[in-house]
């Protein structure tokens, strides 16, 4: 979950007139320039975009510019852009585009790169779907392009008891208005699927022995090691990875749970100090 530099809109401008150069196309132009007007208006916010007033038909037709074209310069540069995590999950990987409004239900914006974001590849299929709003104005995502939310923490972690067996939930950050809350609760609910879980499990199955590798020489690991190190380890994925990356809201969801620090503390001093 990365704030981004929105894509040119000059240059998806003359693209949009480059398609409608096409003689299939030259009669919607302004039809189709409003559309794109709306969107940067609304910030892509599907409770503001009315639908387009195209004939039904070139719905389909729309939907396959994408398909067609996706190979071009300028589709492959997004795709590839170097980003620390994913910018809609906060997974450590990308290479992949994901239309921001799904281009079955606003197929007028297919090619629309502002629509574009660089995503991971369960992003982009499988975790969300279709999903792009819910039930109230506050629940539809976090747009990287036009929302400033990601500028700051939108998440942590809460690891569940018992310990030895813990679960995880992502939760808002408290600092946020209820309402902005809502709006991240609805996000984190329909962009984290399974592979999120199987990372936390796993960061949580290897801190102990990072802590007992990174703490005392010898002898017991306090709470205050490990909060310390923690503290570290914060300010580390905020730099590599950003703030609302997976393991950043991990480890600062650690930082708010004591009980959690003295059991991997309790943990981390029964373990071997790995050589260096």
């Amino acid at each position: 979950m990365i704030a981004l530099t929105a894509p040119s809109s000059a240059e998806d401008d003359a693209y949009l007139n480059k398609i409608c150069a096409e003689p299939a196309w030259s009669s919607y132009l302004g039809l189709w320039a409003s559309c794109y007007h709306a969107y940067r208006v609304h910030g892509g916010n599907p409770w503001s975009i009315v639908g387009s007033k195209f004939p039904a038909a070139l719905g389909t037709v729309q939907q396959k510019l994408y398909e067609t074209r996706k190979s071009v310069t300028r589709f492959k540069n997004l795709r590839s852009q170097q980003v620390a995590s994913c910018p809609m999950c906060g997974s450590s990987v990308t290479g992949t585009l994901d239309h921001f409004l799904p281009k079955e239900t606003f197929p007028e914006f297919s090619v629309m790169a502002a629509n574009l974001v660089p995503a991971c590849t369960s992003c982009n299929s499988s975790v969300k779907g279709s999903t792009y709003k819910g039930e109230s104005p506050e629940e539809w995502l976090i747009h990287p392009y036009f929302d400033t939310l990601a500028n700051s923490d939108l998440w942590e972690i809460r690891i569940i008891q018992p310990y030895p067996a813990a679960r995880f939930e992502a939760i808002p950050s408290s600092h946020h208005p209820p309402s902005v809350q809502k709006r991240i609760a609805f996000h984190l609910k329909y962009v984290l699927g399974e592979q999120f879980q199987r990372a936390c499990t796993n960061a949580w199955a290897t801190l102990p022995q990072y802590m007992r590798t990174m703490g005392p020489t010898a002898g017991p690991i306090s709470v205050a090691d490990i909060h310390a190190e923690l503290i570290k380890l914060v300010s580390y994925h905020y730099i590599t990875t950003g703030r609302n990356a997976w393991l950043a809201a991990f480890h600062r969801g650690l930082l708010e749970d004591l009980p959690a620090q003295a059991f991997v503390a309790a943990k981390a001093t029964t373990l071997t100090r790995l050589a260096l």
